[in-house]
């Protein structure tokens, strides 16, 4: 059998099919393309059995982890090599797939092995045109996805739609990558039913070179209401432009709503990045609460430290008002200002290291005094009474 593997291979060829053999830890990634292009981690034969050989050692193989097929019509596998597909069935180290440029027959023959083989991590699919529902059925199928990466598909509405289903639920999927797949703003409604899904887990989501243009940006961002997940949206190569007074106030109400205190608390303090915004000339504002919210990708900036840091910025004057009647007899007290004290302490602490200068200290002894000034018969001077010769405090 070498003998003739020797004859049809080149050296990389067989050295490939040697580590797959013998289970070599060094090979993890192999590479199916075509012969003019072959180096270390690659494979390509003329024969198909080469192929069925080589999936016989992939079933076995506790080391892979990657599988790139490109240029496949070049090759000699076919759908007829079946030993290399029932190899990817029963392997279960393998969790990264791409396929590029791919025979018909054969990229869907190994879409069709992962509906049944569940360790993909990350997908990526790259100029395959599917007119039916083979990619988002194996993408339902494949729930431990992390990553899912289409590029140049040219997807339809309905298509977009039923990946969108496909992956609703995932609760591991949490980079989403469409490149060039002509997608418009009727798209974006539809991406925007995911964003808004309470089990999304998001945290990346790119849609570069699509025609995505500033209303359906602002249907993107509108989605992100009650979304704590999301980060990053990279629209590059769309057609966003500047964006007007009016959708910068729309994005910057999601950051922080300053309609009162509980409103700036609801805001978004998770989504950070918005590709091209350097091009789209931002307000200052906007450009400001963006960089609070990225604060929080730190390990010691919680989303309620951001919260408290919008709240010291965009609310000078906090009334405090609402905390005086904290009693149950309906009298008022002072019960609640050791708590409004301790929060004004806290939020010195989250502030310290910033550059801005908050007022923290001010804006407490601002609290203090609207306590003091609302109750005064609670906050009076010691007196004293006579017992005799001596004085005693009272």
């Amino acid at each position: 059998m070498y003998l003739t593997i020797h004859n049809i291979m080149n050296s990389f060829s067989q050295e490939t099919l040697r580590k797959a053999e013998t289970n070599n830890s060094n090979l993890t990634t192999l590479i199916l393309r075509e012969e003019n292009n072959i180096h270390n981690g690659s494979f390509h034969s003329n024969l198909g059995d080469d192929y069925s050989l080589l999936g016989e050692y992939i079933g076995n193989n506790t080391h892979l982890q990657t599988l790139m097929v490109e240029h496949n019509n070049t090759l000699a596998l076919s759908v007829r090599e079946q030993d290399f597909f029932e190899g990817l069935i029963r392997n279960s180290s393998i969790n990264e797939l791409s396929l590029h440029y791919n025979d018909n027959e054969v990229w869907r023959s190994i879409l069709e092995v992962y509906k049944q083989n569940n360790n993909l991590t990350r997908l990526h699919i790259d100029s395959i045109t599917c007119n039916d529902h083979l990619i988002s059925d194996t993408v339902s199928c494949c729930t431990n996805l992390r990553e899912i990466s289409l590029w140049m598909c040219y997807m339809t509405n309905e298509q977009l739609l039923q990946m969108v289903e496909a992956i609703r639920g995932h609760a591991y999927l949490e980079i989403l990558k469409l490149y060039g797949n002509n997608i418009g703003n009727a798209g974006c409604d539809i991406i925007a039913t995911l964003l808004a899904d309470p089990s999304c887990n998001l945290h990346t989501l790119r849609l570069i070179n699509e025609r995505i243009s500033n209303e359906g940006m602002i249907v993107l961002v509108n989605s992100l209401v009650n979304n704590i997940k999301l980060r990053k949206i990279n629209l590059d190569r769309n057609l966003v432009n500047n964006i007007n007074e009016v959708e910068d106030t729309t994005i910057s109400r999601l950051l922080c709503n300053t309609s009162n205190i509980n409103s700036i608390y609801a805001s978004n303090h998770t989504f950070d990045t918005l590709v091209p915004l350097g091009r789209l000339h931002p307000s200052e504002r906007l450009q400001f609460l963006f960089t609070l919210n990225r604060s929080t990708n730190k390990d010691w900036c919680t989303n309620k430290d951001v919260a408290i840091k919008k709240i010291l910025k965009y609310h000078p004057n906090i009334n405090m008002e609402p905390y005086f009647d904290w009693n149950s007899d309906g009298e008022w007290t002072l019960k609640a200002l050791p708590y409004v004290v301790d929060w004004f302490d806290r939020a010195r602490e989250i502030v310290c290291l910033d550059d801005y200068d908050y007022q923290a200290d001010e804006k407490k002894f601002s609290a203090i005094y609207q306590f003091a000034r609302s109750m005064p018969l609670m906050i009076v001077p010691l007196s004293h009474t006579k017992v005799g010769d001596k004085k005693r405090k009272r």
